[in-house]
């Protein structure tokens, strides 16, 4: 049986193929064959067919510093069969060198030649002058009838020089594209994408007047200069400031440099702070700040360099910054083309320290009382003249002979126009227990202005313990006032010793014994006088706040009620004596007796304290009560210490306690006895001694005869003691009047009421 096979040509094909040749077969074993192919086979041809075209750029004017510049887009269309791109190369041409360009990098986008929706590809340095042609590695799947933007960007340096370009030209240098497979291309770029150029800022720099000036120690953001930046072409931004601190201002003249930036003027109304730093060198001194300010093209701004002084700062010393001999000089992100106009139109500043005059006020030699409060010891002018001046602190000797218990406190004071306390302010104190010559040093605050003037006072309270003709003083002369300053002025001291010493004075007294003469107190009976002592003071006023005294005798602790003690400025009787102090007197003699008391007797005067006691209505009669001035003298307690001459002797009788009972058997009614205090301020007493019980209308009348006061009252027998409050009546001369029941007996004492 014969057969016929089939011989069945398997090509694989890697470029299209377009032939229409049979091709023999030889069979081992035939001898003859006979070859009847023909071109029945349809052609199969595999292929992807690829179109690059450039997309249009308009090229421009590039910043210096700009990122991701597209120069070149091109365009992949795909058709037939799915393609990838793994390398892309191309030529950067122009005339950028090689520190123009940082990076050149590769995008794909999908759908549109700029970066909005792209995706990196890959970059590299572009640190080449032109022309160098640039190949990445790239992974990019277009599918058959898709299409696709490569996009070429570079960024440009900081420091890319002004005008350089920088191109890819498509007709001269065009992309070219690796696959992973062969591909009919088309390629139809073209010189579209036009050249960018480099732009570089154009920054001027002018002078800003400032004037010369005098300035204060101590005063801060002092202009010193100012420059106008004025930028065209491209914004820049300034990272940096150099300048110069001129003239001839030492290490401690100056304690800080700033530099401000102001959008609109040469001052720091409205200006920003950029930087400072600690400015402690002597001129000339460069100094060297980062600073971070954008100025827009086609606008300007004011860096201002200010200085602070130093409160110690030398008198004129001076500070400037020459714009012509040695100019700003700026640090920028960028390279900018600088047109550097500055000029010496910044004076200098001159160190100005205030002028202070010192001089002593006259302050009199002065006799000073124990407890003396607020006593000028001395008082300082100071005249300022050129600036204001601020005193913090004030050093001063007390001298003289007092020791450390008489004086309390010294004080300082300011008076802006008299050397005394109307209208001067407290500034400070501090104690001054301690012996003379001893130095005080005070933190103040007063600031008097350049042209004006001031009295600072010195002034000490007095112990109201402190010795008798001790004395205290400042001397201007060989202990003169000492200031402090928040600055440092020009002093001129011409204090000299103008304040005399002040004498600390102790009162003198003397007491003496009044005579009192002996006789009988009656059971019940108030306001016995036992004693009366005569103070007499001489060269300051006394003040006695406290009284001691021994009732003496043979009473015991039933006898007597009440001691009290009275004072009468003109004589040794309750008549228009005034009530001090009293306490319960129910001890057996002798007792010791002491009360407080309260009252001043001026230099020159005098007056007496009285005793008095009050006897139980139930006392033991023949007991008797008295102080001896000569055993038990009262001894008082003064506010101060006064220098004391005693001269109290024995000169009060004794009393001697006797029954109330009264001898009236040839009278009927009663019998009003004495009134006392009398005169009388708010309360007085007086007793009635009736020989049986019975009723009496008491009556106090004015010197018109009109009644105030009536009562009726129920006596007992024996000796009634009352009281009447007179506190609300006018002044004047009043009778209290006794009338019996029967109306047959009309009794009447005069009374005074004086408050």
């Amino acid at each position: 049986m014969k057969t016929k096979p089939y011989f069945l040509l398997l090509l694989l094909i890697s470029i299209t193929v377009l032939q229409t040749n049979a091709y023999p077969f030889h069979v081992s074993g035939l001898t003859t064959s006979t070859n009847n192919q023909s071109c029945n086979a349809d052609i199969h041809a595999a292929k992807a067919d690829v179109t690059l075209t450039t997309s249009s750029e308009s090229g421009g004017d590039i910043n210096q510093g700009s990122t991701s510049v597209i120069v070149y887009a091109v365009k992949m269309k795909v058709e037939t069969a799915d393609v990838t791109v793994n390398n892309i190369k191309f030529t950067l041409s122009g005339n950028h060198d090689s520190n123009d360009l940082t990076t050149v990098s590769a995008y794909f986008n999908p759908s549109s030649p700029d970066l909005t929706g792209a995706s990196f590809l890959n970059s590299t340095a572009a640190t080449f002058a032109a022309p160098h042609t640039y190949s990445l590695s790239i992974n990019r799947t277009l599918t058959a009838g898709t299409s696709g933007y490569f996009i070429v960007t570079v960024n440009v340096s900081n420091t890319a020089t002004d005008n350089h370009t920088v191109q890819v030209n498509g007709a001269t240098d065009p992309v070219i594209f690796g696959f992973t497979a062969s591909v009919i291309l088309d390629d139809q770029q073209s010189n579209k994408a036009n050249a960018f150029k480099i732009q570089a800022a154009d920054v001027t720099l002018t002078s800003s007047s400032v004037s010369a000036m005098d300035v204060n120690q101590g005063t801060v953001s002092v202009i010193v200069y100012s420059v106008k930046m004025s930028v065209a072409t491209e914004p820049v931004t300034a990272n940096n400031i150099t300048f110069t601190l001129s003239r001839n201002h030492d290490n401690n003249d100056l304690s800080t440099v700033s530099v401000y930036f102001n959008p609109s003027s040469p001052d720091l109304t409205g200006a920003s702070f950029l930087n400072s730093t600690a400015a402690a060198f002597a001129a000339p001194h460069t100094y060297i700040l980062s600073i971070n300010r954008t100025i827009a093209a086609g606008d300007h701004g004011y860096f201002i360099v200010t200085v602070n002084v130093s409160n110690t700062a030398t008198d004129n010393h001076t500070v400037q910054v020459n714009g012509d001999t040695d100019p700003v000089i700026f640090g920028f992100a960028t390279a900018p083309n600088v047109d550097d106009q500055q000029s010496n139109k910044a004076k200098a500043q001159k160190i100005q320290a205030a002028d202070v005059t010192l001089t002593t006020s006259s302050v009199g030699a002065n006799d000073v009382n124990q407890g003396a409060i607020s006593v000028i010891v001395y008082a300082v002018k100071m005249a300022v003249a050129t600036e204001p001046v601020t005193a913090n602190n004030i050093t001063f000797t007390l001298s003289g002979n007092h020791d450390n218990n008489d004086l309390s406190t010294v004080s300082v004071y300011f008076n802006p126009s008299s050397p005394d306390l109307t209208g001067a302010s407290f500034l400070n104190s501090t104690a001054a227990t301690f012996a003379a010559p001893h130095t005080y040093t005070l933190s103040i605050n007063r600031t008097i202005a350049a042209g004006d003037h001031g009295y600072f006072i010195v002034t000490v309270n007095v112990s109201n313990t402190a010795t008798d003709n001790h004395t205290v003083q400042v001397n201007g002369d060989t202990d003169p006032v000492i200031f402090g300053f928040t600055t440092a002025p020009n002093v001129d001291d011409q204090q000299s010793n103008k304040a005399k010493a002040q004498k600390i004075q102790a009162a003198d007294v003397t007491l003496t014994t009044s005579s009192i003469s002996a006789g009988n107190i009656l059971q019940g009976s108030v306001s016995n006088i036992i004693y009366a002592v005569k103070m007499v003071v001489v060269t300051e006023p006394v003040t006695a706040n406290n009284i001691t005294f021994t009732l003496s005798g043979t009473h015991d602790e039933n006898d007597l009620t009440t001691a009290s003690v009275y004072f009468n400025p003109s004589s040794p009787d309750l008549t228009g004596a005034s009530f001090l102090n009293s306490t319960a007197a129910t001890f057996a003699a002798p007792h010791t007796y002491t009360l407080s008391i309260n009252r001043t007797i001026a230099e020159g005067d005098h007056g007496y304290f009285i005793i008095t006691v009050n006897v139980s209505s139930t006392a033991s009669t023949g007991k008797t009560v008295t102080i001896n001035g000569s055993k038990d003298p009262v001894l008082f307690s003064f506010t101060t210490v006064p220098n004391i001459t005693d001269n109290q002797s024995n000169k009060a009788g004794v009393k001697t306690i006797k029954s109330s009972q009264p001898k009236i058997e040839n009278l009927n009614t009663v019998v009003l006895n004495g009134i006392y205090p009398n005169p009388a301020a708010a309360l007085f007493n007086y007793s009635i001694s009736a020989k049986d019980n019975q009723s009496v209308t008491i009556e106090l009348t004015d010197q018109y005869g009109r009644i105030v006061v009536s009562n009726n009252l129920l006596l007992s027998q024996g000796v009634n003691n009352l009281s009447l409050n007179v506190s609300d009546f006018a002044n004047g001369i009043y009778y209290l009047v006794a009338t019996d029941e029967a109306h047959t007996l009309r009794l009447k004492k005069q009374l005074v009421i004086q408050h």
